[in-house]
């Protein structure tokens, strides 16, 4: 068995920005734009409000697999 769990969520040390490209709602996934290339993104559960819209600012906290893990900034 292998130590590493592809949907286990993994969370960053130190945030970084992103920009939401695509509206993410609370149980659906969205796109953002982070660190020039685009990722599929979900909401964390806690302290991000119901949605973001696009242009949004966000702080990416983690990932799960290639999903990116943010919340509003």
């Amino acid at each position: 068995m292998s130590p590493f769990d592809p949907l286990s969520p993994e969370y960053f040390m130190i945030p970084a920005q992103g920009i939401v490209i695509e509206a993410i709602a609370l149980g659906c996934n969205g796109q953002v734009k982070f660190k020039s290339s685009y990722w599929q993104a979900q909401l964390t559960q806690h302290g991000s409000g119901s949605s973001l819209q696009p242009g949004s600012l966000v702080d990416v906290v983690g990932r799960v697999g290639n999903t990116l893990l943010v919340k509003a900034r």
